[in-house]
This record gives C-alpha cells, sequence and structure tokens, in this order.
C-alpha cells in the first residue's frame, strides 16, 4: 500500500468506521478495503478503495470526507461507489464506469468478493445469486474498458486487428504442423505443406470462423446475432467462403455435426476447442456472459466449453483493459476443470497438454503467454508445443496480438506471407 499523509488519514478513517463489522464469513470487514487498497498503484486510487464502503455501511457521510480534507475527485468517485438500494444494481454499475478512477476500484473490489477464499462453505441461492451479480457488474465495467482502451492510445480497431491477425499469423504458423507429437519438429517461421499440404501463411478453419463471426458482429452494429453467425459458418462450410485459398480443408468433428443438423453437441467428448478457437471477437463487443455462452453453442454446446469460452473473452478483456497476464492468471480461480489456471506460472512445460480438449488448449495457450515476453516467443511457444498447433497458435496468438501488437519484425515477415489479408480486413 502506498502511504501518505492523505492515505494514512483514508487508513485511519477507514479503521475507525468499520470497527466491530464482520463479513459473511465472520472476517473483521476492514480486511476488505485494506486488500483492495493494496491493489491500487496511486495514492488517489488508495484513499478511494479505503472508503469505498464507508459512506454506504457506516454513519459517515460525504460531508465528513470533504471536512476530513479529500478533494473532490475522491468525494466524486465515493459517491458513485456508493450504492443507492432504490437504484437498480446494474444501473449503479453503469454509472460507475463512466468514472475512471471509481471502475478501477470497483473491479479490484468485485474481485475480492469473488474471491473464493472469502466464501462461505456451502453457500445458499443468495449466496450464489449475489456471485453471479458480481461476475455481471466485472463484465459491464470490462465491456466498457474493451470499448474505450486503457493504459494505450491505441483505437479500440487498432487493437481488434492486432488480436485477428495475431490469431491468423499463429494459426498459419501451427497449419503445416498439426498433428505433430512435441518435440519433433521445431517451428521458427512460416512454412507451408506439411500436414495439410498448403502453402505457406495458409490459415485454417480457427482464423476463417473467427472472421465469420466478426463479419456478423460488424454487419450487425456491434450485435450479437446468434442466427447470422450460423448462416455465416454454413457459408464458409458449404461455399468456402471465408478461406485463404476458396477451400475449406480443416474442420472439427463436432463443428461439422453441429452445423449440418442445426443442434450444437452437448455430450461430455464434444468438448473439443471448435469454440473456443472463434469466440475472441467478443472481447470487443458489450455482449453478456450469456450471449458468449450462445454463440459458443452454435457448434459446442456442453458447459465446460461455454465456460472456456467466458473465461477467454473475460481475459481478453481484462487484457483491453491495460491488465497484464501477470495480473490476470492468479485471479483465475475457478472450479473443475478449469482449477488450474490460477497457478500456470507454476507449472513445468511437462504438466502442460496441447490436445484438442477444450480446457487443455486454454491452459497451454495461457501458459504460453505466462512464459513468454513477445509476440514470436509466445506464438512459436504455441506452436511448438505439438499436437493441436494451429488451435493452440491461433489463441495464444489472439492475445499475444492484443498485448504486444504486431510491430515487431517477426510479425512484421510473417504479414508478408499471410495469405487473403485484404478478406481479413473486410471482416473486421
Amino acid at each position: 500500500m502506498i502511504y501518505t499523509k492523505q492515505t494514512n488519514k483514508a487508513l485511519n478513517l477507514c479503521y475507525e468506521a468499520h470497527a466491530g463489522q464482520f463479513d459473511k464469513s465472520g472476517v473483521p470487514y476492514v480486511f476488505h478495503p485494506f486488500h483492495v487498497a493494496e491493489q491500487m498503484d496511486d495514492e488517489k486510487s488508495v484513499i478511494v478503495a479505503l472508503l469505498h464502503d464507508v459512506v454506504e455501511d457506516t454513519d459517515k457521510t460525504l460531508d465528513d470526507l470533504r471536512k476530513a480534507g479529500f478533494d473532490d475527485a475522491v468525494i466524486e468517485a465515493v459517491c458513485l461507489l456508493t450504492h443507492d438500494k432504490a437504484v437498480p444494481y446494474m444501473d449503479y454499475v453503469r454509472a460507475i464506469k463512466k468514472n475512471p478512477l471509481a471502475t478501477k476500484v470497483k473491479l479490484a473490489d468485485l474481485r475480492h468478493n469473488m474471491d473464493s477464499s472469502r466464501m462461505v462453505a456451502d453457500p445458499t441461492k443468495e449466496d450464489e445469486a449475489r456471485l453471479e451479480k458480481y461476475k455481471q457488474a466485472e463484465q459491464i465495467l470490462l465491456s466498457e474498458a474493451a470499448e474505450t482502451g486503457n493504459k494505450s492510445e491505441d483505437k479500440p480497431e487498432s487493437k481488434l486487428e492486432d488480436a485477428v491477425f495475431g490469431l491468423a499469423i499463429a494459426d498459419a504458423l501451427g497449419v503445416p504442423y498439426e498433428f505433430k507429437m512435441r518435440d519433433t519438429f521445431q517451428c521458427t517461421k512460416m512454412t507451408g505443406y506439411g500436414t495439410h499440404h498448403q502453402p505457406a501463411g495458409t490459415w485454417s478453419d480457427d482464423t476463417s470462423m473467427t472472421i465469420a463471426t466478426a463479419k456478423s458482429i460488424k454487419d450487425n452494429d456491434g450485435a450479437i446475432n446468434i442466427e447470422d453467425i450460423r448462416n455465416n459458418f454454413l457459408d464458409w462450410v458449404n461455399n468456402d467462403a471465408f478461406t485463404a485459398d476458396g477451400e475449406v480443408f480443416d474442420i472439427g468433428n463436432a463443428t461439422r455435426d453441429a452445423l449440418y443438423s442445426g443442434e450444437p453437441r452437448t455430450d461430455d467428448r464434444s468438448n473439443g476447442n471448435g469454440s473456443l478457437m472463434r469466440i475472441l471477437p467478443l472481447a470487443f463487443t458489450d455482449c453478456t456472459d450469456d450471449e458468449i455462452r450462445a454463440v459458443s453453442a452454435i457448434t459446442h454446446g456442453h458447459e465446460t466449453s461455454m465456460r472456456a469460452c467466458v473465461i477467454y473473452v473475460h481475459v481478453a478483456r481484462r487484457l483491453l483493459n491495460g491488465e497484464t497476464i501477470a495480473e490476470i492468471i492468479p485471479t483465475l480461480q475457478s472450479k473443475k476443470p478449469f482449477d488450474r489456471l490460477y497457478k500456470l506460472y507454476q507449472l513445468s512445460i511437462d504438466e502442460i497438454k496441447s490436445s484438442g480438449y477444450v480446457v487443455d488448449t486454454l491452459e497451454a495457450a495461457l501458459w504460453c503467454l505466462a512464459k513468454n515476453q513477445n509476440f514470436k516467443d509466445t506464438v512459436l511457444a504455441a506452436v511448438n508445443l505439438g499436437g493441436d498447433t494451429d488451435t493452440v497458435g491461433a489463441v495464444a496468438g489472439g492475445l499475444a496480438g492484443i498485448i504486444y501488437g504486431l510491430q515487431e519484425d517477426f510479425a512484421k515477415d510473417c504479414m508478408e506471407t499471410l495469405r487473403n489479408k485484404e478478406l481479413i480486413r473486410e471482416c473486421i
């Protein structure tokens, strides 16, 4: 925590105001604002974090804070963070997102409220509903950040291009090596032929379905239209639309069956990565978790596949919001089968699988982001894990594009080789 005269004043006021209060698990409540304050990186946000519940949960007033000498920016943020119970909760959250200082504190507040270590042992339906409410609130705040950007002067359109081309580059890097075992090859640059006998720079179904999704979002002014996305997928599989060279040469079994039948695959054995690989464009919209799940369920309707898509979109939004992957990964505490995500930094390469199982793909992609510090090393690490090389690469590459952009010489060289860039640009 940052210690100054003003933060010390806020610390004392917070301690006195919350004295005798306890959270739902019986811990002194004051530890909550203390924890939120410890996540802040400047004096003003530390003050607001310490005071964010003082007016709502104690007898202190905004006038008391003014008299204590806190400035207008602090007062405004605390006012926005004080929930008037007559105001619907999500309306209150949407008001917060107009203020960057209040948003920063509220995101940290929500994440601590969702921390599994603070949960009661046997949550009630009310507790579960409250957790869902917090997740929805976080989503609203992060979607705003994705629209406006943060810590970066890049426009959202620029970041979307970096993300989709980052995905396409990594996809194309992986195409020649798909299904090859780890340590039996070494990808160092764009190359051709191999598994699918395609020219260098050719991208596969990962990119095709991603740009088909992006095209629908673009055509619908940012809205999610499930039938339109499905129709784009059908145009791809039936008419070779959205392809690098006018040919569909790679399609997963679950995807094919779902598109031809009109029904998603929902059995346990249909948890491939076919929806995860194409979900990234949704991070650039304000869609809800239910809409993310519905887009996944065009082909992959099992709970595991849909949860993977929600997690991935949230990670992308947090990156767009300016968080680092090092900040994000330790917070990814989730129930099985995603219970290893938060400790990916601790895992060795031998503990990482790179199969087509959606959990393996998500873990592998995030592990590569965690272990590398530039675009080149991240996407090459993903491909060189072997197995489902194009999709693990694509899932990692999209996020790497958000983080690093495509200004490295390696990325520029790959862009030169990448096929049908014009189509990708038209779709995004």
